[in-house]
């Protein structure tokens, strides 16, 4: 397999655990120094811990679950994933239904940055 084969193993592996909420499985996944976007109050979250803790409260306001619709190389290393993101309140009412991309960096076999191209 691939180098770039792998890669979206592993992003699609990482879909899979935040849309059943293992947090745990999810941030295994990560380097120890990730940068990931902070979605609810805008920046980053970086390392494991801040992101653990982002998702537990990200969880707790609403219910987001994304669906992968593609994965494509970039010529520079990293993969573009597109999704469809369906959020809905903590009561179960729609919140947002949007297409976006993620572009993933990984490196030694773990996600070391995402970043939300809209």
């Amino acid at each position: 397999m691939t180098a770039a084969a792998d890669h979206a193993d592993l992003v699609r592996h990482a879909y899979d655990a935040f849309n059943t909420r293992d947090i745990d499985a999810a941030v295994k996944l990560m380097a120890e120094d990730v940068v990931w976007p902070n979605v609810s109050d805008g920046g980053f979250v970086h390392g494991p811990d801040e992101l653990r803790e982002h998702w537990r409260e990200q969880f707790e306001a609403v219910d987001p679950r994304l669906e992968l619709l593609g994965i494509e190389a970039l010529g520079d290393g990293r993969l573009r994933a597109s999704v469809r993101q369906v959020v809905r309140s903590s009561q179960g009412e729609p919140v947002s239904d949007e297409r976006l991309n993620h572009v993933y960096s990984i490196g030694h076999g773990r996600i070391e940055r995402m970043e939300i191209e809209k």
